[in-house]
């Protein structure tokens, strides 16, 4: 078991570095400060081999996470409840703010680049204020100061088409 000091070396080691925690697929994410403990005791020990091993299975269950990709289907069944969730959600809101901090609009930007073709689309087919996840997702912004909203959609289908998305 891991002791005091050392768990707090451990907590204080995530409390500064979330965001190396959050390189971890979702799954081992939790399995994060179990490993860790294991590693610490047999740090503990000074059985390096032991500790070697249990770094290198967290590298290799890691690596076996990361190379998961979901399938089209996936993507699109796991977007299209995240837009139909912010749709209802936000239908009423006037308020550009509320609409790009809703739980849902954050998870399909979270989805990065997987999520740029149904977004197109979904701006093609039912105009609504996704500009801010595009540019957040694809790291450019067509649109200028005063465009209007017309204007703003017509730019980033165009971009897209540019960029060979399928979105016609």
């Amino acid at each position: 078991m891991a002791s005091t000091k050392d768990w707090q070396r451990v907590t204080s080691y995530f409390a500064r570095e979330d965001a190396d925690r959050e390189l971890f697929h979702p799954r081992l994410r939790d399995r994060v400060p179990e490993v860790v403990e294991r590693v610490w005791e047999a740090r503990r020990k000074e059985t390096i081999t032991e500790m070697h091993k249990s770094a290198m299975e967290v590298v290799e269950q890691w690596q076996r996470a990361r190379q998961h990709q979901p399938t089209i289907a996936e993507s699109a069944a796991r977007y299209r409840k995240y837009a139909d969730w912010w749709y209802v959600d936000t239908q009423v809101q006037s308020s550009i703010q509320d609409k790009v901090l809703h739980p849902a609009y954050l998870r399909i930007i979270g989805m990065g680049d997987a999520a740029i073709p149904f977004i197109l689309r979904d701006l093609r087919d039912r105009p609504a204020q996704w500009f801010v996840a595009l540019a957040s997702i694809a790291d450019t912004d067509p649109v200028r100061p005063g465009d209007s909203f017309s204007a703003a959609v017509e730019k980033w289908l165009r971009w897209g088409r540019k960029q060979g998305y399928q979105i016609d």
